[in-house]
């Protein structure tokens, strides 16, 4: 299922920037007043760099906090792929079962909006089906 977000993240090009990275050993030197020295070294050279304390938190957790996410956020994919199908099955069983209204997405009457067609519509709306009736469904016999 595609998200709504107008720029997707390329999970695969974020794991592979993560192993391609240099496995560097990174020494952080606290100073009094928030900042710190952060040394890099790779390949026989050294860099260091004296940057806010803050900043060298970053630096030091990114190496595992970005594949941990990561791997989150594919995990919460796969369960929101999963339950959209389920979603979809049952939608789709909706329109089959006798729930009627005498006035379409109410219960009576009274003009309580029926919750379980709402549910449904927004269910609808969120995957993308077509027939998702505004305000609040309608009479199911029609689908």
């Amino acid at each position: 299922m595609e998200t709504k977000m107008e720029t997707r993240m390329d999970l695969d090009a974020i794991e592979a920037r993560c192993r391609a990275a240099t496995p560097y050993p990174l020494d952080v030197t606290r100073y009094a007043g928030g900042g710190a020295l952060v040394d890099l070294a790779w390949g026989g050279a050294s860099v260091a760099t004296f940057v806010r304390a803050a900043d060298a938190d970053l630096f030091v957790e990114a190496r595992t906090d970005l594949p941990t996410l990561v791997a989150r956020v594919r995990e919460l994919e796969a369960e929101r792929d999963a339950l959209a199908s389920s979603l979809r099955l049952l939608v789709a069983e909706e329109g089959q079962t006798n729930h009627l209204h005498d006035r379409p997405g109410q219960w009576d009457d009274d003009g309580r909006p029926c919750h379980r067609c709402h549910a449904f519509d927004d269910a609808r709306r969120l995957l993308g089906i077509d027939g998702a009736m505004p305000s609040y469904g309608g009479n199911h016999a029609d689908e």
